[in-house]
């Protein structure tokens, strides 16, 4: 019994330091599409857009956050238990690697659906402003691999 009221009360720890992190991340952290829709931490603007483009890129933005929220909830609920689970004394593995599996199909879930979106933005946009939007791409991508 106290080792399930322990594992319960790491289990709400993790879970609360998950929703913590999302919190002052953003639901968004990792997932930022359409970076300089606004100036600031973003970057620059994307140039010459319309507000029509504007309007579209916002409710596409918007589905796409209601479309991967739940897939990242579940994700995260996965990596709270595969840490409950790993911690354990007698660790089973075949639940452990069944779990991280899982996981995987999560992770290829939220990218083929941020892969989606940047096709739907990029449908909206000019040659140029595509061209803007690649580049800045490419330039995150980059210092992403710099700090690892």
């Amino acid at each position: 019994m106290k080792k399930l009221k322990s594992t319960a009360l790491s289990l709400l720890i993790v879970i609360g330091g998950f929703t913590f992190a999302s919190a002052q991340h953003g639901p968004m952290h990792g997932h930022r599409l359409e970076r300089g829709m606004d100036d600031g931490e973003r970057g620059p603007r994307i140039p010459d857009l319309t507000e029509e483009q504007e309007s579209k890129m916002k409710e596409l933005r918007i589905a796409f956050k209601d479309e991967i929220r739940p897939i990242e909830n579940e994700l995260n609920e996965k990596r709270a238990k595969l840490k409950t689970l790993t911690e354990e004394e007698n660790v089973d593995r075949k639940k452990v690697m069944e779990l991280v599996e899982e996981m995987g199909e999560l992770k290829t879930k939220l990218d083929k659906r941020e892969v989606n979106h940047r096709l739907d933005v990029k449908q909206i946009l000019t040659k140029e402003q595509q061209l803007f939007l690649e580049k800045r791409h490419e330039d995150k991508r980059g210092d992403r691999h710099k700090r690892h």
